[in-house]
């Protein structure tokens, strides 16, 4: 499946993808692999919520990232970046650091964090993952810090850019409960731009040639 080119049609199928992507790279390159919850923009009770985040009925709720992730962004032919995650908030990075020495003392592969990621960092690569220079690139839109810490912008050669939570299409990214009764609730989540991003090398390809395709076609009403 992994040397095979997989059209998705759905939040799901990525958000699925995504997790076995992240854990057949930790497994295989002994990466770390970070896993969160995704926020619920509905409204609802924490005795709730316990009942929805099980990843096995709602895999789009659930998050996947590991160092160097692959991911592709305005391409469909190349992996052109590689992906980051952050936090603007100090107290949060320094949590989430902690939680990366204790996952790295006692040997574990997950990093379970216990708060969302409020960016996930974009660094631009070339078709071999190299990345790209930051020249002609204009500085204010640079996230990545000069080396050696000094405060001199060129000594920064990356280029990497912090995206955000997506507002626009809140509406389009849901899944649907039922109820006892027959009825059915559709609970809103929050995901970044690029969420999927990281699956959509090995994944999708939109008018590109290949020899072999995985089509999943799932019975739900999910969000393409």
């Amino acid at each position: 499946m992994l040397d095979s080119t997989v059209i998705v049609t759905s939040n799901m199928d990525c958000a699925v993808l995504n997790a076995l992507r992240g854990k057949e790279a930790s497994y295989k390159g002994g990466n770390l692999l970070f896993r969160w919850q995704k926020p619920l923009t509905s409204g609802i009770p924490k005795c709730v919520e316990v009942l929805i985040y099980i990843e096995n009925e709602n895999p789009e709720l659930f998050g996947y990232f590991f160092q160097g992730a692959p991911g592709q962004i305005l391409d469909n032919a190349n992996g052109n970046v590689s992906l980051g995650i952050g936090w603007d908030d100090k107290a949060l990075t320094a949590n989430a650091m902690s939680l990366v020495d204790e996952a790295l003392e006692n040997r574990q592969s997950v990093v379970e964090l216990p708060f969302p990621p409020q960016f996930i960092n974009v660094r631009l690569a070339d078709g071999d993952g190299n990345p790209v220079s930051r020249v002609n690139w204009p500085e204010g839109m640079n996230l990545e810090l000069p080396e050696n810490g000094t405060s001199d912008i060129t000594d920064t050669h990356d280029v990497a850019i912090p995206i955000g939570y997506v507002l626009s299409n809140a509406d389009n990214s849901s899944i649907k409960l039922t109820n006892t009764d027959g009825s059915s609730q559709e609970i809103k989540y929050s995901q970044h731009a690029v969420d999927l991003a990281m699956v959509l090398t090995v994944s999708k390809a939109q008018g590109s040639t290949f020899s072999r395709a995985i089509l999943l076609l799932e019975g739900s009403q999910h969000a393409p």
